[in-house]
């Protein structure tokens, strides 16, 4: 086979796919398959989100989105959406956000005046590629003994020390 050459095949475990029906469109699959179940898994699963809790997502496109509708699922008294596009922000609230910042200083902000200083119990980060400052805000906004999920790629050479995502 020749460099740039797509081959039509995969190989997987078979317990890792399932036949999908020519009539539905890859493009809403690939949504159902992925987006849904990572971002409500961040939350439900990973985050281990309990009732009464205060989350924060940063980053809320199609598996943030799905992280806020985890969170609000599994109880979450106040659950934040951080993103830079208002747009995503005002539909975060549609799908579940209690409230939204546009970045993390004003998320901070925002936990610290709801939460009475105490913090969040929950921070998950849903956006594509993230980097050490965008760590290291998230970890701002959650309280001792909290939980931090990293649910996004982080190149390994970009403030390394900041991006430990351990409560």
């Amino acid at each position: 086979m020749l460099p740039g050459h797509i081959q039509p095949f995969v190989v997987a475990p078979i317990d890792s796919v399932i036949k999908i029906d020519k009539a539905i469109p890859l493009d809403k699959a690939a949504l159902v398959g992925c987006g849904v179940p990572t971002g409500w898994g961040s939350a439900v699963y990973a985050a281990e989100t309990q009732i009464g809790d205060t989350v924060v997502v940063f980053g809320v496109g199609g598996v943030g989105m799905n992280a806020v509708q985890g969170a609000k699922f599994a109880g979450a008294s106040q659950i934040v959406a951080v993103d830079p596009v208002e747009f995503k922000r005002e539909k975060a609230l549609d799908f579940g956000a209690t409230h939204t910042a546009a970045n993390a200083q004003e998320a901070l902000d925002l936990v610290e005046s709801i939460t009475n200083g105490r913090l969040a119990d929950r921070s998950i980060i849903t956006v594509g590629v993230g980097d050490g400052k965008l760590i290291q805000g998230m970890q701002a906004v959650v309280r001792k003994g909290g939980v931090i999920v990293c649910t996004s790629l982080h190149p390994h050479f970009k403030q390394r020390s900041a991006w430990i995502c351990s409560p």
